[in-house]
């Protein structure tokens, strides 16, 4: 577990350390001058359509930090988590990095972004049995993501986000009697939007 932070830790370092955060102040309409976010964090509520096993739902939260590259393209990076309990308890955690593209308008700003990263879930998600009895749970896997949403402006630098995605996991059980697990999932997130 120990490399696979390590690993997921340097991704989002060697992402972030070419650009540069904070706002820059832009000329605006008759010499008024308007603030420019270039970075933005968000905290919020996510939906998994399915669990692991293709079960009901599961909740969780989201945490994501981008920060601008210029020509509306920005850095991502996004971790989240689900809490569920079926037959074996399920807590997927997704650590994610790529890239968003997004364009402001009215008080709106539509975004569309593509993500890579790992995920890591508990020990025995598969039939509570920690991968020690008859069916070996793989606990790592790669995951991938594509997605988009809304962030509506609140006041200042705050904005609610609405979002959706198509997500891709592979987590796998090595018995050769069990198939058709699901690997691809939609999930859902509301939260809040801090920019600076």
């Amino acid at each position: 577990m120990r490399k696979f932070t390590q690993t997921i830790a340097l991704l989002i370092l060697m992402g972030a350390l070419p650009m540069l955060a904070g706002a820059q102040v832009k000329g605006g309409a008759k010499g008024v001058a308007r603030v420019a976010f270039t970075s933005s964090i968000y905290a919020g509520y996510s939906f998994l359509t399915q669990n692991l096993r293709g079960g009901t739902g599961l909740n969780g939260w989201e945490v994501a930090y981008s920060v601008s590259e210029g020509h509306g393209l920005r850095f991502k990076a996004d971790v989240f988590n689900y809490n569920g309990k079926d037959y074996g308890t399920e807590r997927p955690m997704y650590f994610m990095v790529g890239q968003e593209v997004g364009h402001g308008v009215l008080g709106y700003r539509i975004f569309a972004h593509g993500l890579v990263g790992m995920a890591h879930t508990y020990g025995d998600w598969f039939y509570g049995d920690g991968g020690n009895g008859a069916y070996h749970a793989n606990t790592n896997s790669f995951v991938a993501d594509v997605g988009g949403g809304l962030d509506k402006t609140l006041a200042g630098p705050m904005a609610w986000r609405f979002q959706g995605d198509y997500l891709y996991s592979n987590f796998t059980v090595t018995d050769n009697q069990i198939h058709g697990l699901p690997n691809r999932f939609v999930r859902l997130s509301t939260g809040l939007v801090i920019r600076f």
